[in-house]
């Protein structure tokens, strides 16, 4: 709005400008001959009437300036704010899309940070036995009350096995925290890393 309306004050001078000088002209033409703006204008009037053009002239002149330096500062100024703008959003896109590859490696590595990081659960044992869920792994909004299970500490979701070990601390995990598959079931006895572990500084 600022920079339509120093245009418009711009066009404004100029047309007067224009005026002004036609008014001094058609004056000369009249009084006969000459372009009223030189100083071989014969007539006293005209002579007058040329000093106040002039002046008025320069004056228009140095107003025109001003609003076009206004008008640059307008522009200057716009220009600086969307630059800023973009700088901005620039950052702040990095910083989301640097949260959101944290959060997927820190997905994609859950089972490699949390196996051999164990500490002591309580043993507790899903309502169902041996291999459970549908085989989703997104895990439920979690209930204080409900009982957690497995190395990540959640509560039971998608399909989960049991550890065979009698004394395992933890007994159920989730397929994806100790690197099965649904299409990679285990036959036969399993035992969770913990207690193999376990198994092995014993030897």
């Amino acid at each position: 709005m600022r920079a339509r309306a120093l245009d418009d004050a711009m066009d404004a001078e100029g047309g007067a400008c224009a005026a002004l000088v036609r008014e001094v002209m058609d004056a000369a033409a009249a009084d006969g001959g000459g372009d009223g703006l030189s100083a071989t204008s014969s007539s006293a009037a005209l002579k007058a009437m040329r000093a106040r053009a002039v002046s008025e002239l320069e004056t228009r002149a140095k107003t025109m300036r001003a609003l076009a330096d206004a008008r640059v500062a307008t522009v200057q100024g716009a220009y600086d704010a969307v630059d800023e703008a973009i700088t901005k959003l620039d950052r702040d896109l990095a910083v989301f899309e640097e949260a959101v590859r944290a959060r997927d490696r820190s997905y994609d590595d859950l089972a490699v940070r949390n196996v051999g990081a164990l500490g002591d659960a309580d043993a507790a044992s899903p309502a169902s036995g041996g291999f459970v869920g549908s085989g989703a792994y997104d895990a439920p909004m979690a209930n204080p009350n409900e009982p957690t299970y497995c190395i990540c500490q959640q509560v039971s979701f998608g399909e989960m096995i049991a550890c065979e070990n009698d004394d395992c601390p933890i007994e159920w995990y989730h397929f994806a925290c100790v690197g099965l598959s649904v299409k990679n079931k285990v036959k036969g006895k399993w035992i969770c890393p913990t207690c193999k572990k376990r198994e092995s500084s014993r030897r």
